[in-house]
């Protein structure tokens, strides 16, 4: 099954490519200026001007990028470039005037949170990280945009013969077994195979909005069935994503198949999802905090204590726990940029290698430390998380996303080179799988790992969680599809 690009006339593949190469110039050139510049000099400028600048230069790189991609025939929510830009000037574009204006909501609620970004220091500090926003988006722009890389040439299509009848829902299943049930030191290894269950959601739904009627009924059933135990071990663990995750995959899928996004019905879903289903669900989440008590008696609770927030506390709990979130990846950026490198020298790569530890089978290395924690350490040395004397040391987790990692590591030319190969990694990805390969297998693996990076982390962990997950994902996929 194809993707479904227009066959473009030479003389629009040609314009495309001049203008492309115009722009591409432009990028190295803005890059340059910038690199010319201290990390801080943006400081000297007022800063709500910079902070609405950089959101308008990301948005402009956004919209370009779009257009682009139709331009060309594509489908601007699965191309790399424009699928990058939109999702980068959503992350940091927006998140920069969330961080910056925040405070300014008039919370009453939850007053805590109106100092939140305040406290940490990122709103005082999120101009000198505007400048490294920026230098993110001209390396991915640069790495995302282009034609077929040549490693996604050598890589193996994955075109055997599909038989689209034998999907079974078996991935459900090793979920749950490795999920709950097998040892930490094999888990992992199981756990790959569970999040075959993203895949089958986003190619379930691919085939109920584009089969024909008489054949949707199979596949509703299917999608209804995954999303159910998704479902049923949110109730267990209370992470709010088994709750969110089936609906934002079943559209993934819906993109797929009709090549756009239906916002007269996204916009009310998105809006009745962020004020009253998700602060039931983050009452849900911590009403085990006290103890192990049952599903029943966690409903029961959060549904009592949701009676009593009222409009103003809905819309505050809505606001905390969907713009605050979103608004994360900047934040760790300011933050990073008070510390280094005045406060600890550049790191100069040490974080990719406590990364490509995870290479190393824990069976075959028992004693391999915790990268979670090796990570989060870099969190606790700039006061993001407790330090290791207090009493909520090692509660939570808080990992740097990628363009801090890269500064934290190689300073504001890290920025733009890693997020270069950054964007040049998911165009390998992209061509090798949605165009060298089953349309149908491969967008759908394609936007799994892209939605599986939402945090944005470095290109380091992208590489190893993608190549673990398509060491499998294929063989899985091919057991349950190939004509017998």
């Amino acid at each position: 099954m194809s993707s479904g690009a227009v066959e473009l006339p030479r003389t629009t593949l040609e314009e495309e490519a001049s203008s492309s190469l115009f722009h591409r110039v432009g990028v190295f050139g803005a890059a340059a200026v910038l690199l010319i510049f201290p990390v801080g000099s943006f400081a000297a400028f007022p800063p709500a001007a910079v902070v609405w600048t950089t959101a308008g230069v990301l948005a402009l790189l956004a919209i370009q990028t779009f257009t682009v991609s139709r331009k060309l025939g594509e489908n601007p929510w699965l191309f790399p470039l424009s699928l990058m830009m939109v999702f980068y000037f959503v992350r940091y574009g927006m998140g920069a005037l969330i961080i910056y204006f925040y405070d300014d909501f008039p919370w009453e609620t939850s007053a805590e949170q109106s100092d939140i970004f305040v406290f940490y220091g990122m709103k005082q500090n999120i101009p000198s990280g505007c400048q490294l926003l920026l230098l993110g988006a001209l390396g991915l722009y640069l790495g995302c945009g282009g034609s077929m890389p040549a490693i996604s040439k050598w890589l193996p299509a994955l075109n055997w013969p599909i038989d689209v009848a034998r999907f079974k829902p078996l991935g459900v299943f090793i979920f749950l077994v490795g999920g709950l049930y097998l040892p930490l030191i094999i888990r992992d290894t199981v756990m790959l195979w569970g999040w075959i269950i993203w895949v089958m959601l986003v190619i379930g739904s691919y085939h109920l909005f584009s089969s024909q009627p008489q054949d949707r009924l199979k596949w509703l059933t299917l999608l209804l069935f995954m999303a159910l135990t998704l479902v049923g071990t949110g109730l267990q663990t209370g992470m709010r994503g088994n709750f969110l995750h089936p609906a934002l995959l079943i559209l993934l899928g819906f993109i797929l198949a009709r090549g756009y996004i239906p916002w007269r019905w996204v916009i009310p879903q998105f809006l009745i999802v962020v004020f009253l289903v998700v602060p039931w669900l983050t009452l849900y989440k911590f009403a085990a905090t006290t103890g192990s008590i049952s599903i029943t008696d966690r409903m029961e609770i959060a549904t009592d204590q949701y009676k009593y927030l009222g409009i103003r506390g809905l819309v505050e709990s809505g606001m905390e726990n969907a713009f605050g979130r979103l608004a994360g990846p900047g934040g760790f950026v300011a933050v990073f940029v008070q510390y280094y490198p005045e406060v600890f020298p550049f790191e100069m790569g040490q974080s990719f290698l406590f990364e490509l530890e995870a290479l190393i089978p824990r069976i075959l290395w028992p004693e391999k430390p915790n990268l979670s924690m090796q990570l989060d350490d870099y969190s606790r040395n700039v006061g993001i998380l407790p330090s290791e004397g207090s009493r909520e040391y090692g509660i939570t987790s808080a990992k740097f996303e990628g363009i801090s990692e890269y500064y934290v590591n190689f300073g504001a030319p890290g920025v733009f080179f890693l997020c270069m190969l950054h964007g040049y990694f998911v165009r390998i990805v992209y061509y090798w799988l949605v165009k060298r390969s089953h349309f149908e297998i491969g967008a759908p693996m394609f936007l799994v790992l892209f939605v599986m990076n939402l945090e944005f982390y470095g290109v380091v962990q992208l590489f190893l969680s993608a190549t673990r997950q398509l060491l499998v994902w294929p063989l899985i996929l091919w057991v349950l599809s190939r004509k017998a």
